[in-house]
């Protein structure tokens, strides 16, 4: 089973990295950075391996668990513990490297928000 995140709360940033258009920003997906992304991790990770053991009783033949190490998969029912869990999730989770909503667009003179561009995607400070 393979799992996506679509709606994370955790946030990232992007900024210039030098004056010069052309060269590359400075990228931060900021992955995992809000603990509530967690919550969603663990149990889309939980979900197929409580399936995969349920298809082992049945008479199933697994070739073995090619994921979450059986000696962690005990330890997180044994002790409730999501410390071994969430290891696992940060280093295999992986993003489909899709920029999106990286600028905020807002009224130019609103002063609470931080925004980049009009409602027209006019960046404000542009000049044609």
């Amino acid at each position: 089973m393979l799992t996506t995140l679509l709606r994370p709360t955790s946030r990232g940033s992007d900024h210039l990295a030098t004056s010069v258009p052309q060269d590359r920003p400075k990228v931060d997906f900021g992955t995992l950075s809000d603990p509530e992304d967690y919550i969603f991790e663990r149990k889309t990770v939980r979900l197929p391996l409580e399936i995969a053991e349920g298809m082992k009783v049945t008479g199933y033949a697994m070739w073995h668990n090619m994921t979450f190490p059986e000696e962690d998969m005990k330890q997180d029912k044994e002790d409730g513990n999501d410390e071994q869990m969430d290891k696992y999730i940060r280093e295999r989770a992986r993003t489909t490297f899709h920029y999106c909503s990286t600028c905020r667009m807002a009224p130019e003179d609103d002063k609470q928000l931080l925004r980049a561009i009009d409602d027209k995607s006019k960046v404000y400070g542009w000049r044609t």
